[in-house]
């Protein structure tokens, strides 16, 4: 048994949905970072109009307009991370953000624990270790907000690193631990109970 019983099921439909999913979606094609004046401030302001989907260029002020080299933060979904994960891949890491909640219902089964109120101190430790990995897949319970504003520091932090060029995409698993649990519940090789933190 994997502890997923009792986690509640993931909004997949409704106005509530669709607009995380906009959201979302304006932030990983904006990368804008999340929080304080964030994508609050900014999808009120600047996304008044905009449709799910809708084109957004990006702010050269932020660094973020750029050709070639410049990382931006992805999306990927449960079933692919967990294609990953079952196969025992090692050219990939899952970065949990979860704070008090990490290990609720479980985690995925490899994952790293960098909770998202140190991870501004302890991202250059998740580079050193793992940004030159393919992908670093980033999540939060539900990756609403921990897990893409920790993924878009990290971007940034690479971005921003002289001399050194990063190999890794940094990408946030939709819907978080929430859906990956309600996807995979008692899946032993996929799910892990118990664990610790970096």
């Amino acid at each position: 048994m994997s502890g997923c019983e009792g986690q509640a099921r993931p909004a997949e439909s409704g106005a509530q949905g669709m607009a995380v999913r906009c959201a979302l979606g304006l932030i990983s094609k904006v990368g804008y970072r999340i929080g304080g004046e964030g994508v609050r401030g900014r999808l009120g302001r600047r996304a008044g109009g905009l449709r799910c989907g809708s084109a957004v260029r990006r702010s050269s002020s932020r660094g973020l307009e750029g050709g070639e080299g410049v990382k931006r933060v992805g999306r990927i979904g449960v079933d692919e991370v967990a294609k990953w994960v079952g196969s025992g891949g090692s050219d990939f890491v899952v970065v949990d953000v979860r704070d008090g909640d990490f290990g609720e219902g479980g985690f995925v089964k490899g994952a790293v624990n960098v909770p998202s109120d140190t991870f501004r101190e302890r991202m250059g430790a998740v580079l050193e270790e793992h940004g030159d990995k393919e992908t670093i897949v980033v999540h939060c319970m539900m990756s609403q907000m921990r897990g893409p504003t920790c993924a878009t520091m990290l971007v940034q932090a690479m971005n921003a690193a002289e001399g050194k060029s990063f190999r890794a995409n940094v990408v946030v698993m939709t819907g978080g631990f929430r859906q990956f649990c309600y996807s995979y519940s008692g899946r032993a090789d996929l799910i892990a109970d118990s664990g610790g933190g970096w």
